[in-house]
């Protein structure tokens, strides 16, 4: 559905990692009761990635970063992200980011909204997706979210 455009990385050492890359895997939390819940600030993270997905770097710029689940055949994860003002915020279901920045796959459409947003995906193959939690609104770096991801 669309490729990623590398804006800014991680530099460790002599390697760059993305967020992508370095993404925590919260299937445990995200699989409990209430799912996994993560609170924070708009600016405390970086604008990696802009125009995935068939999103233009218009609706991208903002700070962005990816959870990890891993999925079985039929199962959904659901995720919410309600934001303090209007941030715009964007989530995305990708399958890996192994094969590199430019050969990201996007599993559906991004969903966003003026300050909160919801959307889910359904598994089609067992393995793990990559969400990536982004928002387009780097005015107000202050803004904050709070975010729920649940497996079901």
């Amino acid at each position: 559905m669309g490729l990623f455009t590398e804006v800014a990385c991680d530099c460790q050492g002599n390697e760059c990692q993305t967020s992508c890359q370095t993404a925590e895997d919260i299937t445990s939390q995200a699989s409990g009761a209430g799912g996994a819940v993560f609170t924070g600030t708009w600016g405390d993270t970086p604008n990696e990635f802009e125009a995935y997905c068939g999103a233009t770097s218009y609706a991208t710029d903002g700070s962005d970063f990816f959870y990890i689940v891993d999925l079985s055949v039929g199962e959904t994860v659901n995720v919410n992200i309600v934001s303090s003002g209007s941030t715009w915020p964007t989530i995305s279901f990708m399958n890996s980011c192994s094969e590199g920045v430019d050969n990201f796959v996007c599993l559906q459409s991004p969903a966003r909204s003026t300050s909160s947003v919801s959307t889910s995906y359904t598994a089609t193959a067992d393995g793990p997706v990559y969400i990536l939690i982004d928002n387009d609104w780097p005015a107000y770096p202050e803004n904050t979210y709070t975010l729920n991801i649940e497996i079901q």
